[in-house]
């Protein structure tokens, strides 16, 4: 999800439960990222926001930047 968009982390659950529906298991690797951490300035959806829902999910949680390549590497190295 972008850290600057409300919308984006709002259909994280429904996202979630159409993987798992697909894939007919509840043990599917995932990571939950909140993206554009360089627009700090920009946030609208907190850390504490990721960060619970990842403890719900019972999944890791980053932060992320493409554009600024922080943690990008990290994602895939959590998850493989």
């Amino acid at each position: 999800y972008s850290i600057t968009a409300q919308s984006t982390f709002n259909d994280l659950q429904d996202l979630r439960e159409q993987i798992l529906r697909v894939k007919d298991t509840e043990d599917v690797p995932m990571i939950l990222v909140g993206n554009k951490c360089d627009l700090e300035d920009e946030r609208v959806v907190g850390k504490d926001q990721g960060v619970n829902l990842a403890k719900n999910f019972d999944c890791a949680f980053l932060e992320s930047s493409a554009k600024a390549k922080i943690n990008v590497n990290e994602i895939f190295y959590d998850l493989v």
